[in-house]
């Protein structure tokens, strides 16, 4: 579909989307690679540009050593369970370790489904997510 998202990602049959789910493709934001933006700034995806949450260091203030074993890096790599807001499906779910660890969410799709602010929340194509807020599937 051209890079944009299918609404059957999002809205099938709870065992369709679970078995879609589990075979997503993993995120390598993070993990093999981040982003430098035009003014030296670091992010893990080049689609989440100057979010805050997902900034993880300064070029233009420390090396790219630095930068990938930043605290800010180390802290969306290892997100810790009870750090997540109680209205976001993710703060009780048994699989979060494993969902978040590997193959990980789309950060930038639950931008795209909740808002800026509810990046907490889970992938939106996760078969316990909440329900998207905003329209930005075909």
């Amino acid at each position: 579909m051209g890079g944009y998202s299918d609404k059957s990602n999002f809205f099938s049959d709870l065992k369709e989307k679970e078995e879609k789910f589990r075979k997503r493709v993993s995120c390598t934001g993070n993990i093999e690679n981040f982003y430098i933006l035009p003014d030296g700034k670091v992010t893990i995806c080049e689609e989440l540009y100057w979010h805050p949450k997902f900034i993880i260091g300064d070029l233009m203030k420390d090396s790219i050593l630095d930068v990938w074993n930043s605290e800010q890096a180390q802290n969306i790599y290892n997100l810790k369970q009870d750090t997540i807001s109680p209205e976001s499906a993710c703060h009780d779910c048994a699989e979060f370790k494993s969902c978040r660890t590997f193959p990980g969410v789309c950060w930038k799709q639950i931008l795209y489904a909740y808002g800026n602010d509810k990046w907490d929340f889970p992938d939106p194509r996760c078969f316990k997510a909440n329900e998207p807020k905003r329209v930005f599937y075909l």
